[in-house]
């Protein structure tokens, strides 16, 4: 990527499930498919085409990634971490991730942000938990400066938003009312099938990170209802314009295009 002009971008942006229509907003310096890319895989989830993009998103030089790998299509935890090392390696200063996911708080309802403060894994790959163990006794926290910074935007744009703890199943199917509850015990706000994996390796790099989750389904009311990810990909598109509102201005925030403090761990 470097030799192909990515030298020290700002930051990295993942764009989740039904996220992908943000990058339109954007101005492209470059766009790859994932398949151009050595040791990038191709994405097989429909929500996510693929590709890598260098831009300029609201003033900032960031490299977005629309669309990311999931432990459920068959790619190891650390695949799944890829967006963390690629945003470590290009020394980058932050790392925001987005996602959507079920709403486990009784508050939540469809079409909520929530922007997340910590997080949960629930099921930890052997490899990943070792590779991590070995060198660091707890994981760092989500950036408190980048949370503020989401405070200053949504009060600057008017978009509300909610904060909370983001768990992690690894999915394909959706929970059931029992996992619900187990979730819901752990503390957890919401639950997707991604995120985890890739802002858990920044933060052991020493990155900022932060993580916003569009509620796109809720607790489901019993073991038969039904949630298809058509309907998920739906309920993003019709959230699309207030995200991209709170993105926007969440960019111009004075932290996050100089933003500085990078604390490193060690991790290489």
């Amino acid at each position: 990527m470097r030799e192909r002009g990515v030298i020290e971008p700002a930051g990295l942006i993942v764009l989740g499930s039904g996220w992908s229509g943000l990058a339109e907003t954007a101005e492209p310096i470059g766009v790859w498919d994932y398949s151009g890319i050595p040791g990038l895989p191709e994405t097989t989830t429909p929500g996510h085409p693929g590709r890598l993009m260098h831009v300029v998103w609201h003033g900032v030089t960031c490299v977005v990634l629309v669309g990311r790998w999931h432990v459920y299509e068959g790619h190891t935890f650390d695949e799944a971490a890829l967006p963390g090392m690629l945003a470590h390696a290009l020394r980058c200063r932050w790392l925001l991730s987005t996602n959507a996911a079920g709403g486990v708080a009784s508050n939540l309802r469809v079409g909520d942000l929530v922007v997340a403060e910590d997080d949960v894994f629930l099921w930890n790959a052997k490899e990943f938990r070792q590779r991590a163990e070995e060198r660091f006794s707890h994981v760092p926290r989500y950036s408190e400066l980048l949370e503020n910074a989401f405070d200053r935007a949504g009060n600057a744009v008017n978009v509300r938003f909610s904060k909370g703890v983001l768990a992690m199943m690894t999915g394909p199917c959706y929970e059931t009312p029992a996992e619900i509850g187990m979730i819901r015990a752990s503390g957890a706000s919401v639950v997707s099938m991604s995120t985890v994996p890739e802002s858990r390796w920044a933060r052991l790099a020493g990155l900022n990170a932060a993580a916003v989750s569009c509620v796109t389904n809720l607790v489901p009311s019993s073991p038969l209802a039904r949630i298809r990810h058509d309907e998920v990909l739906e309920v993003l598109g019709m959230s699309l314009a207030k995200s991209a509102r709170l993105i926007g201005r969440w960019l111009e925030d004075e932290y996050v295009r100089g933003a500085s403090g990078r604390r490193c761990y060690g991790l290489a």
